[in-house]
């Protein structure tokens, strides 16, 4: 909406000037409520206003403004002074980023990077441009020339109050006006001012305050504004990738709208006034960062109008560099060995050739470093002579795996960085570099990028290559045994050339072997020496280098004389590095190699006597110096704190240092002596190696710095003697050695003293101790993996005093306790698991042995119940059978008379109707669908009804309602019906009753079944003759585990009632 410069953080956002706007609302009028006339009129305004009118001003523009060149704009922008210009400048378009503003154009004279507040939707790369600018500021940008789009004043940053000011020439009236803001935490300012001539310093008022309403196309008083929220906010976001949580509008520059205290952003647009033309100063007081925009520049880049678009292409950059220009847009390919997003950018370190270069990419939107790690990619861009500065995604293309193949490798850090698999498959090789080694199999080429081991036997003995000879090899890539060599197809020589820069290799270089093949320089002590081995003490550390029958030693063939004179010796060895490694394994033997063409120099010989050298104190190694002393002997004079073998810890009085001894001598606590060795710094405190030691006397020991858990753990107490007091955790013994871990604080440390057999010392755990010992720290390698932090050494168990004695029930006995305890868990849980398996088994058993009872037992029921049955059946129907059989041979007998017949067959018939009704009984008094009270009930009444009707005898029943389904076996049913059926047979023979009523029901689990009459009555007595059916009647309930009670009185009738339980009837 306002027409001034965006910085980098509005780029993506289209602006439009306040004449776009109003021509805008003019085509936007609605037609229909305007005569034609008036259409006419406003077209023929609009005609001269957008297209006559500035043709006419371009063309005076054009007379007026001066033409320059991108030569004379990069001078401008590189002064200290404001630059405020009015040109016109001329090229073609290189390439273009219409998202940030972006153009790289040549101008014939130069090729630069411009920004520009807005670029043409129709541009194109090849185009021919003009950028005309009237009052524009020009600046220099990052990678860039800034035309009229750098804040007028930029205090951005984390920061209390800081104030800045930037001038700027203004015509009276309204200018696009932009602050950003932001504050990170605690207190927050920000406030405008602004002189000019005649116009005093002054805050800008609120009134000169306005902005361009969308909607009406018409100013309103006051700033529209957009509150963000940004966490870890150290300066002004990219608001264009942000979403405003919070706009409006505002009379003033008031941060109090922010959305919240801190992490807060606000941006301020409008348009201020100011009172009068002329070179307008503004300034701005902000806390955090802000930066300010006040544009009155008016910036225009237009395509030539029938220009045609020429045919462009960027420049190869092999030949820019052959032609060693300036500033050019070039091409190349290369692999990406570095990448990491700053900000916005992408920083890449591109190899291409035997050059690595590196590359900005100023728009990183899309691009991902992680993805482009180790990958061949096409980069488009401007050389420059710090490097290639590229606009974005579409110039920096990621070769695929089809193009890649087809590449020719040209140097040696592409065949090095191959993978094995990789190396195998395999590539095509075109390098060219120096031989630094040569055997008759093989060389060793090096170009600027590293060395490459290359299998290659030369066709005639006379053209073999020799080091310090340019070599041009055409071939294929292999595995290699170690790393990725070359076989050579096709070998040129080009000439002579002399040894690459040799490498110092460094600690860790020595210990991978990633300089295997490549000129090494090493300089260091001569520890020991023999005609097949040397051993130095380095910068890096110790080195030995072996020989072998291709790698001849430089000590090879030398006398034991000046072998021995070589010792202490410093020197300098170059060669081929040839890195050692397991073959089985591939590990490489740490600090051990072998050197390929090697060459040895004497820098310094050992001196004549070690302990020449002057005293000097531990602590004075650690200062500044212009001569570095690690490959130079120093002698310090030191008291012995602690000494096991070679290792002796040392005071010289004011701090502590160690040594290592090169030569065996009995040394103890208390020893005054002098070491001459080679200084190693870095570790916790100074330390000579490989030192000679000589003993100067004894004297007592210093008195012990006392120290409290919360000194710890630090460096600055190594190698001195302390006194400290902490609680035991751990009392071990490991070869003769005693070993106490103890707790200070929150700090674990081990002390270590001799162990005395003939003295044994026990202490308590948790007792608290006091220790007098020496403090070491870990070394440099353990304290970065922080898997220990320090220990003290004892000079023997009275060094110890026990300041607190532990508990008696310690952790000791608490673990033999829960030992014990959970080995007796273990017994009885195993004792648990076969008690269970055992009841299991027996359990088992018992099963089996209950189901072959219950077989059995139901075996003789089921015998029994057939034997019922049979009896039954014989009781019931044997004798009617036979009678049956007699009346049917009376009836036969033609002697017997028709009557007596007819009396027979009647006898027939009624007995057969006995049988019949018998063996319902039977059948019904069997059958398991009527093992029930319910049936037995039902049953009761039916035969009840059926028996008296036939006798003539009334019946009365009375059935519970709520009578229950209980069980019964048939058994049981049986031996009731023949009670009952006794009971009711008695009835009908003697009572002489009229009327009998039946009651059956059930009460608290007991079946009562009650036969009442209203008859004579009778004896109840059953040692009376006839008695027998009562007294089987009696016995049948009796058997079923019930009662029988009979009760009678003369004249008033007899109640049979039977009675049983349902529950646990006997059996």
């Amino acid at each position: 909406m306002y027409p001034f410069a965006p910085n980098p953080s509005q780029h993506s956002r289209k602006e439009t000037t306040p004449h776009d706007s109003f021509m805008n609302q003019i085509i936007d009028m609605d037609s229909g409520r305007i005569s034609g006339g008036i259409k006419l009129a406003l077209l023929a305004i609009m005609v001269w206003t957008g297209v006559v009118a500035p043709l006419r001003a371009q063309e005076a523009g054009d007379a007026v403004a001066p033409r320059v060149s991108l030569v004379h704009l990069r001078e401008k922008a590189l002064g200290n002074e404001w630059s405020t210009m009015t040109f016109r400048l001329q090229g073609i378009v290189c390439a273009f980023n219409e998202r940030l503003g972006l153009v790289v154009l040549d101008d014939g004279t130069s090729t630069d990077l411009l920004e520009l507040p807005s670029l043409p939707a129709s541009l194109r790369v090849g185009d021919p441009v003009i950028i005309r600018a009237a009052n524009c500021q020009v600046s220099r940008g990052e990678d860039m020339i800034r035309l009229g789009t750098a804040p007028l004043v930029d205090i951005d940053g984390s920061h209390p109050p800081v104030s800045g000011q930037g001038k700027v020439f203004l015509q009276a009236g309204k200018h696009p006006f932009r602050v950003e803001w932001f504050n990170g935490t605690a207190d927050c300012a920000l406030q405008v001012e602004y002189q000019c001539e005649g116009v005093p310093r002054r805050k800008a008022p609120p009134e000169s305050y306005s902005y361009l309403d969308a909607a009406t196309g018409k100013t309103k008083p006051g700033l529209e504004y957009r509150a963000y929220e940004v966490d870890g906010m150290l300066m002004l976001p990219d608001f264009s990738r942000l979403k405003p949580v919070r706009s409006g509008t505002v009379t003033d520059l008031d941060v109090g709208i922010r959305s919240r205290p801190e992490m807060a952003a606000v941006v301020f647009n409008g348009l201020i006034e100011v009172p009068k033309t002329g070179e307008y100063t503004f300034l701005m007081t902000s806390d955090d960062g802000g930066q300010l925009f006040v544009a009155d520049t008016a910036v225009t880049c237009d395509v030539e109008a029938g220009s045609p678009i020429r045919s462009f292409a960027p420049e190869f950059l092999v030949n820019a560099l052959d032609a060693g220009s300036g500033d050019q847009w070039v091409k190349f390919e290369g692999v990406v060995n570095f990448a990491a997003r700053v900000r916005d950018h992408l920083e890449l370190r591109v190899t291409w050739s035997s050059n690595t270069f590196h590359v900005t990419v100023v728009d990183a939107e899309g691009l991902d470093p992680t993805a482009l790690l180790h990958k061949r990619v096409r980069v488009a861009g401007l050389k420059r002579n710090s490097g290639i500065v590229t606009l974005g995604k579409s110039n920096v293309q990621v070769l695929s795996d089809g193009e890649e193949k087809e590449k020719v490798l040209s140097q040696a850090v592409d065949i090095r960085q191959l993978q094995r698999e990789e190396a195998g498959k395999p590539y095509k090789v075109e390098i060219q570099g120096v031989v630094t080694w040569a055997t008759s199999r093989s060389i060793v080429l090096q170009d600027a990028t590293g060395g490459i081991y290359i299998h290659y036997r030369a066709p005639k003995p006379g053209n073999a290559p020799q080091p310090m000879e340019l070599w041009k090899i055409e071939g294929r890539t292999a595995p290699g045994d170690f790393a990725p060599v070359v076989h050579a197809e096709q070998a040129t020589c080009i000439g002579n050339a002399p040894y690459p820069t040799a490498v110092q290799p460094t600690q860790q270089q020595l210990a991978s072997g990633s300089l295997d093949v490549e000129m090494v320089e090493i300089e260091g002590v001569v520890l020991r020496v023999t005609n097949t081995q040397i051993e130095l003490l380095t910068r890096a550390g110790k080195a030995t280098i072996l020989e072998d029958w291709i790698s001849i030693s430089p000590t090879h063939g030398l006398s034991k004389e000046k072998l021995s004179a070589m010792v202490g010796s410093v020197v300098r060895l170059r060669g081929v590095y040839r890195a050692m490694w397991d073959s089985a394994t591939g590990n490489v033997r740490s600090g051990v190699f072998r050197l390929g063409n090697p060459s040895m120099s004497i820098n310094e010989p050992e001196a004549s006597t070690p302990f020449s050298e002057p005293l000097t104190r531990a602590s004075d190694l650690l200062l500044f110096t212009t001569h570095p002393t690690a490959l130079k002997r120093v002698r310090i004079k030191g008291q012995v704190l602690y000494a096991k073998g070679p290792e002796l810890f040392l005071f010289d009085g004011t701090s502590g240092f160690r040594g290592v001894a090169s030569d065996q001598l009995a040394l103890s606590a208390g020893d005054d002596v002098e070491l001459s060795g080679f200084p190693q710094l870095g570790g916790p405190s100074p330390e000579l190696l490989d030192a000679r030691v000589r003993k100067v006397g004894r004297s007592a020991l210093p008195a012990p710095t006392e120290v409290f858990y919360w000194d710890l753990p630090s460096s600055r107490f190594d190698s001195t003697l302390i006194q400290l007091e902490a609680t035991l955790l751990s009392d071990t013994v490991r070869q003769e050695e005693r070993f106490l871990e103890l707790r200070a604080g929150s700090s674990r440390f081990m002390a270590v003293l001799p162990y005395d057999k003939e003295k044994p010392q026990t202490i308590e755990m948790d007792s608290v101790i006091r220790l007098t010992g020496v403090y070491i720290s870990p070394s440099a390698e353990r304290s970065a993996s922080k898997t220990d932090l320090f220990e003290m050494r004892l000079s023997g168990a009275d060094a110890i005093v026990v300041v607190k004695r532990g508990p008696w029930w310690t952790l000791k006995h608490t673990v033999a306790l829960v030992s014990l305890l959970s080995m007796g868990f273990v017994l009885a849980a195993v004792w648990v698991a076969l008690l269970r398996r055992t009841v299991a088994r027996r359990t088992n058993e018992l099963a089996m042995e209950i189901e072959a009872r219950e077989l059995t037992e139901r075996h003789r029921a089921m015998e029994q119940e057939r034997s019922r049955m049979a009896k039954d059946l014989h009781d019931e129907l044997g004798s009617g059978i036979t009678v049956a059989g007699l009346l049917s041979s009376l009836m036969k007998n033609p002697e017997v008379t028709e009557e007596q017949k007819s009396g027979y067959l009647d006898q027939l018939s009624d007995l057969c109707t006995t049988l019949v009704t018998g063996l319902d009984e039977i059948v019904w008094a069997v059958n398991p669908r009527y093992d029930s009270v319910a049936d037995l009930a039902g049953y009761f009444s039916l035969y009840a009804e059926r028996f008296l009707k036939l006798a003539g005898l009334e019946c009365r029943l009375t059935i519970d309602e709520a009578i229950t389904k209980d069980p019964l076996d048939s058994r049981t049913r049986h031996e009731i019906f023949l009670a009952f059926k006794e009971a009711l047979n008695n009835i009908v023979k003697h009572s002489e009753a009229s009327c009998v009523y039946l009651t059956i029901e059930v009460s608290t689990g007991h079946l009562k079944i009650s036969l009442s009459d209203d008859g004579r009555g009778c004896d109840t007595a059953l040692d009376l003759p006839g008695s027998d059916g009562l007294r089987n009647m009696k016995e049948r309930i009796r058997s079923l585990g019930g009662t029988c009670t009979i009760e009678s009185r003369p004249n008033e009738g007899t109640t049979v009632q039977f009675e049983f339980s349902l529950k646990n009837p006997q059996k």
